[in-house]
């Protein structure tokens, strides 16, 4: 080989790998940008899990005030069903008088002005 063809030969591979530096270059750019878009994403996605998480609390806190609502009024049911019970109990006791009294009555005209 002659020393031009020696020379053309490196200056051949120095643009080779001129081109495949740059190349590399723009691929090292391109990469670092992925990261960052990638970091970004990231603490998008921690920011959304933490406000998920705070949202689930609050459902949680909701669902635990609503039940203890609940719980309540089927206690005020059930201690209203009782004095309805009562009253009721005491209705028919006046209603019970009431019958006897008619009925007595009834069974004796003479005192009834007949």
């Amino acid at each position: 080989m002659t020393l031009d063809e020696t020379i053309k030969r490196l200056e051949e591979a120095n643009l080779v790998a001129s081109a495949s530096l740059f190349r590399h270059e723009d691929r090292i750019k391109e990469h670092e940008e992925w990261l960052r878009d990638n970091h970004r994403m990231m603490r998008e996605y921690q920011n959304r899990l933490k406000e998920h998480k705070e949202w689930l609390e609050r459902l949680e806190d909701e669902e635990r005030r609503h039940e203890a609502w609940r719980l309540e009024q089927v206690e005020w049911q059930r201690r209203h069903e009782l004095k309805m019970a009562e009253f009721d109990d005491k209705l028919n006791g006046v209603i019970g008088a009431l019958d006897q009294m008619i009925q007595d009555r009834r069974k004796r005209p003479e005192e009834n002005g007949q």
